[in-house]
């Protein structure tokens, strides 16, 4: 709350010296009925609830929503958002079996640790 008051008061007092100025100041974008395409970088307004997603997801998302036509259908959308879950949690699982591994050797201090290690960095490498 208090950085959203900062920042109104920052803004407020910008377009004050810009307005006597005589210098246009275009309103900061926001985006609380959605937009498909953010069409340059910069600061914008986002409201609580609102989701912001990087390119390479809303690429996916954009093709999925083209795909699926005018019906508006989400399924598609919802299907390969499945997958890549699917997708990241079986990798995380992965990752996370052979840190398990690794640390249970160098526990036991056997002679595994040097041969689990480096199939461990070869896998988190792969990724």
């Amino acid at each position: 709350q208090q950085q959203l008051a900062q920042a109104t008061a920052q803004t407020a007092l910008l377009r004050a010296i810009a307005a006597h100025s005589g210098i246009a100041v275009p309103p900061m974008p926001g985006y609380e009925s959605g937009a498909a395409y953010v069409p340059r970088t910069g600061p914008a307004l986002l409201h609580a609830g609102e989701m912001v997603l990087p390119a390479s997801i809303a690429n996916i998302v954009r093709g999925s929503s083209a795909s699926a036509g005018a019906g508006g259908d989400n399924g598609a959308m919802l299907s390969k958002l499945s997958a890549i879950d699917d997708t990241l949690n079986r990798r995380l699982g992965a990752i996370e079996s052979r840190v398990e591994s690794v640390e249970k050797a160098t526990r036991e201090g056997t002679r595994e640790t040097t041969s689990e290690q480096r199939r461990s960095r070869d896998v988190v490498m792969a990724r």
